[in-house]
């Protein structure tokens, strides 16, 4: 039987939250996920993925809610 590695469900949990709130893209999940697991993000691999949603333009349909 084989338990879960738990920085991996951590990093799981972790990323999911972030798109929840929307600071990084649903497409950069799996990018952030392993960095985290693996320990390995750094400053500027963040500032990647929080430019990518900042530099999203917004839908018009969104922006009224």
């Amino acid at each position: 039987m084989s338990f879960p590695n738990p920085n991996q469900t951590l990093s799981e949990q972790i990323t999911k939250k972030l798109i929840e709130k929307g600071l990084v893209s649903k497409s950069s999940e799996k990018k952030i996920a392993q960095a985290l697991n693996q320990g390995t993000m750094r400053e500027s691999d963040w500032k990647v993925f929080l430019e990518e949603i900042i530099n999203t333009p917004k839908n018009e349909s969104n922006e009224n809610k």
